[in-house]
């Protein structure tokens, strides 16, 4: 007769007797539990410390949580004895609710009945009957966000914890938390959250030393069902666990059963456990892993930015109750392995006490954790897999393409709730900087940008593979020259192979020389905000972008702080990376903001309105595009937004950060002058005030600095004055609704000629009509192709009475048509033209303006 089938016969019964709980003061909550199994009675304990009180809640609510508490702490001590029969007197359980827990007992703890190889799979080994004590209550009302996040002091939880904690959601769960553990929950989430003492009965132990059985339990039970005691107290809606997609791998297989030593992490504990707590403990009660659709890889790459968090977390159990690491354990070295490449060697070795991937007795494990065999450990380890492609990638050589796989791999959503997506996207996206030197690198579209992030390739990374690629062959001759060391070649196709691609903004999202199945891509503006080491702004908006962002890196280095002016107005953003004191003031274009997967600290959203629709398809598309400014702020970030826009005010609430709100009000300390025309520009005032007081700036050198500013060139600029006609310049009305502020901006008497057309991008130009019909404009010369449905706008409406209309096919011929047609008096000629220039009569809006004032000057009234 075994052991096991001994005890079963000596202890037939296992019996939950019962269970109690007291607040003893506001914010503590003590449990208790009573088992008995025949003559041996076990009474263990916990105590809840919550960092804040927790609300009022009907005490028949507090004695299901805590029955059910006790009902998961059942198999540490029902393991002893395995009896057949569980018998829970303390309260009532439905068919499903014993299906639930004996399925705990068995597939749950298949590591147990493998060690003491146990008859776990046969029908009566063991069953699981409910008592007759009273009702327990179902908490049945409203939870309103909010997570619970159990925190073991490994690098899985703390990213969790750090996620959720940058946008204010997170309240840390530990059980028995161990110095280190604390130290971190403080660090990440600024608090101590709730702290769970847990004790074990010391018969248990005694049994365990006397020769009944002992092994593995589904630790997993204890700390959902405590977890789902915080989240009723503190009315939060979310359990939020850290079990990444390998917790799913098994370990061995016993009498026909997969056994898995992470069962209590895997992803069908997940699901039942959600299901479960639904019906029986909080209806609205969510309990999903938010990690659960990555792999080690990516987990360990978004842990390794983390830096603040490396001194504190422990990933080792052995080393638990002394609170360090063992440095020889597979689970020790496990964590090395998948943390070298984005830690570093020498700094892991500096943590964990040792290099463990030198040291002969860690070495000897490594067969077993690369093994898929029976000898592969019972411990929370990486899969093989991830432990080699993590090997190869410290190793320094080239990534294979099952590492760049790897990296972007993103398993399905589960049961993660889609508004929690913005969070794991922003930490979990490959790191780009760490990886430059171990892949092929594409650079696509060799505009400025393309330059830019050339350069930077070549300066900072050696050894460096780049494939450059656009689609123009004259494009080569911009290429820079790199190192002997750095293979750099320029091709107008496709380059197979590639590991890493910057896109240029320019650059359509499904250009053939992209493979987002096999390649990571990214851009030189992701690359600038993963790097940078200051504070960032980013403005965007549909216009008013350049000026706002030069008017506030204006106010701020006139107050002597360190504000560069980076971007597509500025110095490369690449080339200012380092300055920890630095405030980089960026632009950013729907372009460069629909693939991002980070926002700057501050976010500025001016006005949006139909544009660049030719790419982005309609209006709800462009104004995703450009959600990324505000969608992965954190709590400490900062939104400015136009409060006159609802599309502004849709991204602002996007973020958790604080919002402060805009409009075009005058801003009074300005006094009765601004350097800017037209009161739209009150919009692009505002920020540059806002953000000036943020950084303690006083009024009186706002006012001045501001109305020391120089309004950008081209921006309702005067460019020719001649033979009394006023020749205007507003270059960046490239829609409609940047025209009709254009106009609104003239005083009387007003605008007399009018230019107008270009580019298709698919614009109503509808919306021109009532500011033409508050306007003095009495010439409108329009330009192809746009220029025909501007020109039937017009016609189909009172207009047409007023307005004479001239279609030019050069510039040329619409400054000879303003001449000709002047009045004999002083006159504006505005080019506000409401369409891009590029691909049109002219070249871009440099040609365009080059072409305006030329004419302008060359011509006159006798032309």
């Amino acid at each position: 007769m075994t052991d096991c089938e001994r005890l079963r016969a000596q202890y037939p019964t296992f019996v939950y007797e019962g269970y109690g709980w007291q607040q003893d003061e506001a914010t503590t909550l003590a449990c208790s539990f009573r088992f008995r199994c025949e003559d041996i009675v076990f009474e263990p304990s916990c105590r809840f410390s919550f960092a804040s009180t927790p609300r009022p809640v009907p005490g028949e609510v507090i004695d299901n949580l805590v029955f059910h508490l006790g009902l998961a702490e059942i198999p540490s001590y029902w393991k002893a004895t395995c009896s057949p029969e569980v018998e829970v007197a303390a309260g009532p359980l439905s068919r499903e609710q014993c299906a639930f827990w004996q399925a705990l007992l068995t597939e749950g703890m298949g590591e147990f009945h493998y060690v003491n190889q146990t008859p776990f799979t046969e029908p009566d080994f063991v069953t699981v009957v409910g008592g007759e004590a009273r009702e327990h209550a179902v908490y049945s009302a409203p939870l309103k966000g909010g997570c619970v996040v159990p925190v073991g002091g490994g690098k899985d939880s703390l990213l969790t914890l750090d996620l959720l904690a940058r946008r204010g959601e997170a309240t840390a769960l530990a059980i028995n938390p161990p110095p280190s553990t604390d130290e971190a929950v403080k660090i990440a989430a600024r608090a101590t959250g709730v702290s769970v003492s847990r004790r074990i009965d010391p018969r248990l132990l005694e049994l365990n030393r006397g020769g009944y059985l002992n092994g593995h339990t589904p630790f997993g039970a204890v700390i959902g069902f405590a977890s789902a005691v915080a989240a009723v107290l503190l009315g939060h809606q979310h359990i939020v666990l850290s079990n990444e997609s390998s917790a799913n791998h098994a370990t061995v297989r016993y009498r026909g059963q997969t056994i898995n030593h992470q069962w209590g992490k895997s992803s069908a504990f997940e699901a039942a456990m959600h299901r479960y707590l639904g019906a029986y403990v909080a209806r609205d009660l969510d309990y999903f892993s938010l990690l659960r659709p990555f792999n080690e890889l990516r987990i360990a790459q978004g842990f390794g930015a983390l830096k603040h968090l490396h001194g504190v977390f422990r990933s080792c159990n052995r080393g638990r109750k002394t609170d360090s690491w063992c440095g020889r354990c597979p689970k020790c070295l496990s964590t090395f392995i998948v943390l070298a490449p984005f830690v570093g060697r020498p700094a892991l070795s500096e943590l964990v006490g040792k290099d463990l991937l030198d040291d002969p007795e860690c070495q000897a494990l490594l067969p077993s954790l690369l093994s898929e065999g029976d000898d592969r450990p019972f411990e929370c380890v990486a899969t093989p897999d991830e432990l080699r492609l993590a090997l190869e990638l410290s190793a320094g050589g080239r990534m294979s393409a099952d590492t760049v796989a790897a990296l972007i791999a993103r398993g399905p959503r589960g049961l993660v709730p889609a508004s929690l997506d913005p969070i794991v996207d922003a930490a979990l996206q490959p790191r780009i900087g760490p990886l430059l030197r171990h892949a092929a690198v594409g650079v696509v579209g060799l505009g400025l940008e393309g330059v830019d992030t050339c350069r930077y390739l070549m300066a900072r990374v050696d050894p460096l593979d780049l494939t450059v690629i656009d689609d123009d062959p004259s494009a080569a001759a911009r290429v820079p020259a790199g190192s002997p060391t750095q293979r750099i070649r320029f091709t107008t196709q496709g380059a197979p192979g590639l590991d890493i691609v910057f896109k240029s903004p320019g650059v359509p999202r499904d250009h053939p020389a992209i493979d987002r199945r096999r390649s990571i891509v990214t851009s030189n503006t992701a690359l600038y905000l993963e790097q940078c080491a200051g504070t960032v702004i980013g403005v965007t908006g549909t216009k008013g972008k350049s000026t706002t962002t030069s008017l506030i890196a204006h106010v701020l280095r006139a107050a002597g702080k360190n504000a560069r002016l980076v971007g597509n107005i500025g110095s490369p953003g690449l080339e200012t990376l380092d300055d920890v004191e630095a405030i980089h003031c960026i632009e950013l274009s729907s372009f460069q903001l629909e693939a991002l997967h980070v926002s700057p600290h501050i976010a500025v959203v001016l006005g949006m309105f139909p544009d660049h629709l030719d790419r982005h398809g309609e209006m709800g598309a462009y104004v995703a595009a450009k959600s990324s400014i505000t969608r992965y702020q954190g709590r400490d970030d900062l939104v400015l937004f136009n409060t006159d826009c609802p599309h502004a005010t849709e991204l602002a609430e996007l973020s958790v950060a604080r919002r402060v709100g805009f409009d075009r009000a005058w801003p009074e300390l300005l006094g009765d002058e601004s350097p800017l025309l037209g009161e739209h520009n009150h919009y692009n005032i505002w920020p540059a005030i806002i953000i000036g007081r943020h950084f303690g700036i006083d009024e009186p050198t706002l006012a001045e600095a501001i109305q020391d500013f120089t309004p950008l060139p081209g921006r309702l600029e005067t460019v020719v004055d001649k033979d009394d006609v006023r020749f205007v310049c507003d270059i960046r009305s490239t829609a409609p609704e940047v025209t009709v502020a254009a106009l609104d901006a003239f005083d009387e008497p007003g605008v007399d000629f009018l230019f107008l057309g270009g580019v298709d991008r698919r614009q109503d130009y509808r919306v021109l009509l009532p500011a033409l019909e508050r306007s003095a404009v009495g010439h409108v010369v329009l330009f192809p192709p746009t220029g025909d449905r501007i020109r039937a706008h017009i016609r189909d409406s009172p207009l047409a009475t007023r307005i004479t209309m001239f279609d030019a096919s050069s510039m040329e011929e619409a400054v000879r048509y303003v001449y000709r047609h002047a009045p004999a008096r002083p006159s504006v000629c505005l080019m506000s033209t409401a369409a891009p220039s590029r691909g049109g009569l002219f070249d871009g809006p440099e040609d365009k303006v080059r072409q305006f004032v030329h004419y302008a000057r060359e011509l006159g009234r006798g032309a």
